[in-house]
Formats: structure tokens, C-alpha cells, sequence
């Protein structure tokens, strides 16, 4: 049996697990560095990975499999 999609590692929870990690790096960054412009510059990265996750889960052939066995993108129980 041939496998279409990566199912083991952190895609057996997650869809987009690189850029969780960004996402977790950027927060860890400005829990360090609390100013308000960090947190403007991690709103807008988050909404453009966002944005990108959608359209790539688009774009992408036999997606939907995947998406049946995977169900959260970017953090379990969320999203």
C-alpha cells in the first residue's frame, strides 16, 4: 500500500507543524520582549500563515484524505 501523506513525527497531530513552530518561536519572543510592536508583528505573521494555510489546503491534491486522518492544522484541540 503506497502512503499519499506523512503520518508519523509531529504530522500524526498536525497538519502545518512548521509553522506552528514559528508561531511558537514568535510567541516565545515576545513573552521575552513584551513590547507592543511585537505582538502587532506576531498578529500579522499569524494571520498571513493563516491565510497561506488555507490556500495551500486548496491547492493541494487528495487533501482531503489527509485532512479525514489529521483533523487539527495548526495546534490540537484549536485548530
Amino acid at each position: 500500500r503506497r502512503v499519499l501523506f506523512r503520518s508519523s513525527g509531529p504530522y500524526r497531530y498536525l497538519r502545518h507543524p512548521m509553522y506552528a513552530g514559528e508561531l511558537f518561536s514568535l510567541v516565545g519572543f515576545c513573552v521575552g520582549s513584551p513590547l507592543v510592536w511585537n505582538w502587532i508583528v506576531f498578529l500579522i505573521f499569524a494571520l498571513s500563515i493563516g491565510y497561506r494555510i488555507s490556500q495551500e489546503e486548496i491547492l493541494l491534491k487528495r487533501y482531503a484524505v489527509y485532512a479525514y486522518f489529521v483533523k487539527w492544522r495548526l495546534m490540537p484541540g484549536v485548530w
